[in-house]
This record gives structure tokens, C-alpha cells and sequence, in this order.
């Protein structure tokens, strides 16, 4: 399943800051390459240019740098945020007003 494949990724990510996706899919019956090519291409195009990640043989690294921006660079296996931006500015708003609360105190 599909949710289950990207949880397992973005699990990975988060806790070990580093995540093998042909070994992942592997797990799941589906070729890692093929399954996350989009993924792949923004991660390496994008990511890896401003120091963030390495991808190397469908093996994503968290850079010491990109460890601050982890859970961004999480969303770029996250269907759901993709589909639904609104999320996504949800997110930054009540980060905002807890920001905000915090130095109002």
C-alpha cells in the first residue's frame, strides 16, 4: 500500500536521517527507482544542489545542514501535502501564533 511504503520512508528519515528506498520497496514488492522517480529527481535536483541531501543509488543521507529542515524534506514523500497545500499553510500559521504566544509571554 502506498501509505504504508511512504510512512516507512518518512519514519526512516526522521529517526535514522538516512533511508534506503530500493531496500524499502523491496519490503513491499515494488522497485524503488521506478516508485519514488519524482521524488528522486526533486530530491536530487533541488536538495542536493543547496547541500540538504546526498542520493546515491536510491539512498537518501541527511546532511548535518538538512537535519534542521528534516521534516521539509520529508514532505517531498508526502502525497497528501502535495494534493492539499492548505496543509501545509496551516502548518506555518500555528507555528506562527505559537512563535507569537511564546514571545508575548
Amino acid at each position: 500500500d502506498d501509505d504504508m511504503i511512504r510512512r516507512e520512508v518518512i519514519f526512516r528519515l526522521l529517526c535514522h536521517q538516512r533511508v534506503d528506498l530500493t531496500q524499502v520497496c523491496e519490503k513491499y514488492g515494488v522497485s524503488g527507482s521506478e516508485y519514488f522517480q519524482q521524488e528522486i529527481k526533486r530530491l536530487s535536483t533541488e536538495l542536493t544542489n543547496d547541500g540538504f541531501v546526498k542520493v546515491n543509488n536510491d539512498v537518501v543521507d541527511v546532511t548535518p545542514h538538512g537535519r534542521f529542515l528534516i521534516r521539509s524534506l520529508c514532505k517531498v514523500f508526502d502525497t497528501f501535502i502535495a494534493k492539499d497545500s492548505r496543509q501545509y499553510k496551516i502548518s506555518q500559521l500555528t507555528i506562527t501564533r505559537s512563535q507569537a504566544s511564546v514571545k508575548a509571554s
